[in-house]
């Protein structure tokens, strides 16, 4: 079994530039899986499956680098076939997505399925560092915004001049009745809870 790594793309810019990230350990790399004479991998396709076949080595739609021996598999052609066909149905090509469902997930899922060894870590931590980028700034941005709840809420409760209750009792009353889900009082401060 094999693993074939290409620059993304058909730029011989980026084909360059790839050359500096591999020495840093990463680089935006399409990666497919040579098994029983054809590579397979994952793209995006409007309808039906994501997951494509061609001859090893030569996917038109990216500028081949190297190959990487993953060693055998003790799978039968059967079985692997019937891998192939879970998969097929498991990655539709219109649920490709750049960082979380690509190429490089794939094929690591594949080796897996095949009991493989890993894929080596550097043809993966660019999409693997995208992915927790964008993770990491939903995440702020989800408690940027339940603070902004939990402050707009309770500064409408706190100016209600009618009521005989502290600001701070009416904010734990609020919380009491589950209006700011995610929200603690700590003293005089909401905090997000996680």
């Amino acid at each position: 079994m094999t693993l074939h790594v290409y620059s993304v793309g058909q730029s011989t810019s980026l084909h360059k530039i790839n050359n500096l990230l591999q020495v840093c350990g990463t680089g935006a790399y399409h990666v497919a899986v040579e098994v029983n004479g054809a590579e397979w991998s994952y793209g995006y396709a409007p309808r039906g499956s994501g997951v494509f076949d061609c001859k090893p080595g030569a996917c038109k739609t990216h500028i081949y680098r190297e190959k990487v021996d993953l060693g055998y598999t003790t799978l039968s052609k059967d079985e692997v076939r019937s891998i192939l066909q879970e998969m097929h149905a498991e990655y539709l090509g219109a649920d490709y997505d750049l960082l979380r469902k690509n190429c490089c997930s794939f094929s690591s899922d594949f080796v897996i399925r095949l009991d493989l060894p890993p894929i080596p870590s550097w043809a993966l931590n660019l999409a693997n560092t995208g992915k927790k980028a964008v993770d990491m700034f939903y995440t702020v941005f989800v408690c940027m915004m339940e603070a902004r709840v939990c402050c707009s809420l309770t500064l409408r409760f706190l100016h209600k001049g009618n009521s005989r209750l502290s600001g701070h009792a009416r904010a734990r009353n609020l919380l009491a009745r589950k209006e700011t889900t995610g929200c603690v009082v700590r003293g005089n401060a909401f905090y997000r809870t996680l």
